[in-house]
């Protein structure tokens, strides 16, 4: 009786077996094989994309972080006796953009939104963005931008810190299409922009110091003149009678013209629309570009600003740095129940063959995230 029931669990074993081993061959058939060998190829780069993306992510958090480091913690109050000694037009500025007893914060959180041009005057190719920027003259700044519609989306940054800068920017956030940085040429064009809207976003950093000089021009015009790590800057501002600001233009080291060589030519911007921000008033609207004022001239840059909050030296984590891990878990999740519903409830029309191969990618999704 016994040698009965061993023989009959030897032959129900080896019918057991010889079914798992024919589910096998089925599973891994040359199409099967091909499809994961392919999907396990797509997750490594993905994995290697989304490691290279998130470096930069931390790099930006890095420096947004040690910039708002350069916020002073017991700011001076401003008093109009503090100008004194300048040209008319930069007392008119600085009365007009700063109230009395005013603390003189130099470090400024900017949330802004509107269009980026990425094509020519002649075909100016706009795109919607939204931008948040840490801006901390004479030291650096960080520009976050995302931008984009639904078939063309990219992100990224511009960045600069004393020694070092960067633009790094990526299509729908897997793809590279801009990174460049690090050399003298970058760092000097990166400087003349974060001194130029200095003037617009933080007239506090740019009081008279041993880095900043004010030279007059006429009785409308003015020139600050600002000095850092061996970097020099001038730009010329516009100032009515009341002291608001109308236009600003400076001569920016720049490769963004038909030779694609690195030059001074001029950038400007017109500026509207002032608002208070903590006893500062500051221009909302910004319309500038390239070959300011010439035949050339492209307003490829067209913001709103909404909103100036000047950080504490707490060390506050970036808005922007929370709302984009926000985002990524949101996406990460929906991507996730999006395939879990697809393992697990197939399609009627698929056949098994498709059926099985959607749950080797599921359960491959789910294994590396």
């Amino acid at each position: 009786m016994s040698g009965d029931i061993l023989e009959l669990r030897q032959k129900s074993q080896f019918i057991f077996l010889g079914r798992k081993d024919e589910s096998f061959k089925r599973l891994v058939d040359p199409d099967t094989r091909t499809m994961l060998i392919f999907l396990t190829i797509i997750t490594i780069i993905l994995l290697l994309l989304g490691a290279w993306r998130w470096a930069d992510h931390n790099a930006d958090n890095r420096a947004w972080t040690r910039l708002a480091l350069h916020q002073p913690s017991e700011p001076r109050l401003f008093d109009p006796s503090m100008v004194d000694g300048l040209p008319d037009p930069a007392r008119r500025f600085f009365r007009f953009a700063i109230r009395p007893e005013t603390p003189l914060y130099t470090v400024a959180e900017i949330t802004m939104e509107g269009k980026f041009g990425l094509g020519s005057k002649a075909e100016q190719n706009y795109l919607p963005m939204h931008a948040e920027q840490i801006l901390a003259a004479p030291h650096g700044f960080v520009w976050k931008l995302h931008a984009g519609n639904r078939l063309v989306r990219i992100s990224g940054s511009d960045v600069a810190q004393n020694a070092n800068s960067w633009s790094r920017f990526w299509l729908l956030g897997v793809v590279p299409v801009a990174r460049t940085g690090g050399n003298a040429n970058h760092i000097r064009s990166a400087f003349g922009r974060y001194i130029a809207e200095a003037v617009l976003w933080t007239p506090a950093a740019l009081l008279p110091s041993e880095y900043v000089q004010w030279d007059p021009i006429d009785n409308s015009t003015v020139r600050v003149t600002v000095t850092h790590m061996e970097l020099e800057q001038a730009v010329d501002l516009s100032v009515d009678s009341n002291g608001k600001l109308s236009k600003i233009v400076f001569q920016r080291w720049s490769d963004a013209n038909a030779l694609k060589a690195f030059q001074l030519q001029p950038f400007g911007g017109y500026l509207s629309e002032y608002r208070n921000f903590d006893g500062f008033c500051l221009p909302t609207k910004i319309e500038a570009g390239n070959f300011f004022e010439t035949e050339e001239y492209f307003a490829f840059f067209k913001v709103n600003v909404t909103r100036i909050r000047f950080p504490s030296t707490s060390g506050d984590r970036p808005a922007s740095a929370m709302q984009i891990s926000k985002r990524g878990q949101i996406a990460h999740e929906a991507l996730g129940e999006e395939v879990r519903g697809i393992a697990h409830k197939p399609h009627r029309c698929w056949s098994t063959s498709q059926t099985t191969k959607i749950r080797v990618f599921y359960y491959l999704y789910k294994s590396v995230c």
